[in-house]
């Protein structure tokens, strides 16, 4: 934005090219914001006591996670694994959070947890579960921007 003076008179002209990465970059700022809240929240209901059953491994006690409960956590493998991206494709900017499965984790293991397997007596969701209970938390973040 621009400011000059004619005659007494105030104009103001707009850098339309600058407002327009301005914004998408406060866009991409807010994507990286739900993006970083939505693992934090991930990884605090993983730390949160769970109601399933109880193991002892290597001589402690386990307390596994039941069905709809976010995963138990036992090695942090999961937990360490979560991560996030941020993309832009035609003036889109996506926000991908899921793990990497070059931090140990077994191919598949992570969606096998959130969806269930016809082997397990329930899904462990983790994803899902936080984005649907944090989904006024995420539309105030991205209404807010960076500012």
């Amino acid at each position: 934005m621009y400011k000059y003076s004619r005659k007494d008179k105030w104009f103001m002209t707009w850098d339309k090219e600058r407002i327009l990465a301005l914004s998408q970059k406060s866009t991409e700022y807010a994507m990286e914001k739900v993006c970083k809240y939505i693992i934090k929240e991930i990884k605090r209901d993983m730390r949160d006591s769970k109601h399933g059953v109880s193991y002892i491994i290597k001589g402690k006690e386990h307390r596994a996670s039941k069905p709809d409960e976010s995963p138990a956590i036992l090695t942090n493998t999961l937990y360490d694994a979560l991560e996030y991206k941020i993309e832009t494709h035609n003036n889109e900017i996506i926000g991908k959070i899921g793990v990497n499965i070059d931090k140990g984790l077994g191919d598949g293991y992570a969606l096998y947890l959130e969806v269930g397997t016809a082997r397990m007596n329930g899904a462990r969701p983790y994803l899902r579960n936080t984005v649907f209970q944090n989904k006024r938390r995420i539309v105030k973040i991205l209404e807010k921007g960076a500012f």
